[in-house]
């Protein structure tokens, strides 16, 4: 009888532990799914970032572009001595681009709020958080220089603000440009600060392809994990590096 009594015990004992055992299994198959479908959220509101910031990336790509193409006309129009009638648009194009440096702004919404949380962990592929953080690191550095360059261009944008001023439109909402062409293609100050802002502008164009190369492969990452598409590998070099050592070369 007392045997039946332990063999009773022991039976409702393993059933109890069993109870147990299965309960903690349910709660962490559920946790488990619920962290995937979080993760899945995330990675498709990333994606959705990512896809507006490449659309950036290249709208700034094609500004920088067509404001260098502006100053090199300026700068043609000056070493022959004089400015045809149908070169005016885009030498008063360039001119309004001297000194100029296009700033932009990254969708980092979904970025920042997994770091604010503590949870860029939930997403799983180490290829994709790596990536985030080489883009975060590199948009900062971006941005010092972008500020460093802004004050540079303060110090010497004298010559250049002496040669054009500005009137009134009556025809449009932008205003004319006043200069008097004679005078500036004899100033060596203004082509100097006009030489230095070509330069600055190639600088920032080939920062803005190296950041969009880098958010391309953000893209193709998240696209190959929530829309099945081949994962490309990730690259040896870090842009941080590339943008860091990097000078324009004359044709850039």
């Amino acid at each position: 009888m007392r045997g039946q009594n332990w063999a009773t015990a022991g039976l409702e004992i393993l059933i109890v532990v069993v109870g147990i055992f299965l309960g903690f299994q349910v709660d962490r198959w559920y946790e488990a799914a619920k962290e995937r479908k979080e993760e899945t959220q995330y990675l498709e509101r990333l994606l959705a970032d990512t896809k507006a910031n490449q659309a950036e990336f290249q709208r700034q790509i094609d500004l920088y572009t067509q404001q260098i193409e502006g100053i090199l006309k300026v700068d043609e129009v000056i070493l022959a001595g004089e400015l045809p009638e149908a070169d005016r648009e885009q030498f008063d194009a360039g001119l309004f681009a001297i000194g100029s440096l296009p700033t932009m702004r990254l969708q980092t919404g979904t970025y920042r709020e997994l770091l604010a949380a503590g949870r860029l962990g939930l997403i799983r592929d180490q290829g994709i958080k790596e990536l985030l953080l080489e883009q975060d690191a590199v948009s900062e550095f971006v941005k010092t220089q972008h500020r460093d360059f802004r004050n540079m261009i303060l110090s010497w944008i004298d010559p250049v603000n002496n040669q054009i001023g500005l009137r009134d439109n009556p025809e449009g909402l932008f205003p004319l440009m006043v200069y008097d062409f004679d005078r500036m293609k004899d100033d060596k100050p203004f082509r100097e600060a006009m030489h230095q802002s070509l330069f600055i502008m190639k600088i920032f164009r080939s920062y803005r392809l190296n950041e969009a190369k880098l958010n391309e492969l953000i893209l193709a990452r998240l696209a190959c994990k929530t829309e099945k598409t081949p994962c490309p590998a990730l690259p040896d070099t870090r842009v941080r590096s590339l943008l860091i050592s990097r000078e324009p070369a004359e044709n850039d």
